[in-house]
């Protein structure tokens, strides 16, 4: 959430605790202190989770709010997906690679009408916006996108707009240069480049 002066920033952290997983036709042959145990290590995740956001949450003077959810992978993207309304922001950690998350990405990407950044697990350090990338298609929905972005192009130094295509705009899409136009009108320092796509048959 983006403070504006006289107006006090405020964030929420939501960790999942995930249901343990059951292999298809195993049930019978799992024994109970399994699913114990995979609860527990999930539930501890989370609080550790939400105590590494708290701190930081203090540390930066931020009000904010924390909740722990227990539920299906499934029953995740779809609590985020409507949590998320309540934001200016989304922000989603990516798991480490043998553990997929594209399901919930996409849910809440698609499902909370807000804009969402998401944190590759190999990202080291803070956020940096020295160069920024807009990929420009010219719709609806990348319009919707560009201006979601807005606080963080601001302070990019250099935004390049990036159009890939093998035919012209429809007649109700915004031209690249356009776009350009728009932001420069912000201040920014724009740069436009076309790249046309290529099929190999």
């Amino acid at each position: 959430h983006f403070g504006r002066r006289g107006v006090r920033s405020a964030c929420a952290r939501a960790a999942v605790s995930y249901e343990p997983v059951i292999p298809g036709n195993t049930l019978g042959g799992i024994p109970p202190e399994t699913f114990g145990v995979q609860y527990r290590e999930s539930e501890n995740k989370a609080r550790a989770a939400i105590g590494r956001f708290e701190q930081a949450a203090k540390r930066e003077g931020l009000s904010y709010e924390t909740r722990i959810l227990t539920t299906s992978i499934a029953g995740t993207a779809d609590q985020l997906g409507r949590i998320g309304r309540r934001f200016d922001l989304i922000v989603l950690g990516q798991p480490e690679r043998k553990t997929p998350n594209d399901v919930i990405d996409e849910a809440v990407l698609f499902e909370s009408g807000r804009p969402v950044i998401l944190v590759p697990f190999i990202q080291e350090g803070g956020m940096t916006l020295d160069r920024v990338m807009v990929c420009w298609d010219g719709s609806r929905a990348a319009a919707r996108a560009v201006g979601d972005a807005l606080p963080f192009l601001k302070k990019a130094k250099q935004v390049e707009i990036v159009i890939v295509s093998d035919k012209p705009n429809k007649k109700d899409e915004i031209p690249g240069a356009d776009l350009g136009q728009h932001l420069a009108r912000h201040g920014l320092k724009v740069e436009l480049e076309h790249m046309t796509s290529h099929i190999d048959v």
